[in-house]
């Protein structure tokens, strides 16, 4: 049996669910992280381009950053790949 939530397969749902958790686990998602920028960008249609802000700080590219936070950034492009929700600008 397939369960159907929100038009996704519910088996889906939970494999996200569970990527979420071991993504949370291993990176600062907090506001402005390299993981935070990353998934941003993927859902407002931007390419990637590893960055971050610190808190009410500039913005720190990706030759200041180290390889873990360039890492980060990616996998957090990656998640929002993987949940597949992006900005509907009309």
């Amino acid at each position: 049996m397939v369960v159907r939530v929100n038009g996704r397969d519910g088996l889906r749902i939970f494999e996200i669910a569970d990527a979420d958790a071991d993504l949370r686990a291993k990176n600062d998602i907090t506001h402005g992280s390299p993981f935070d920028r990353g998934s941003a960008d993927f859902y407002y249609w931007r390419n990637p381009q590893p960055h971050y802000r610190p808190a009410n700080s500039p913005q720190v590219n990706e030759a200041q950053m180290s390889t873990e936070q360039v890492e980060a950034y990616y996998a957090g492009y990656a998640y929002g790949e993987a949940v597949g929700e992006r900005k509907d600008h009309n």
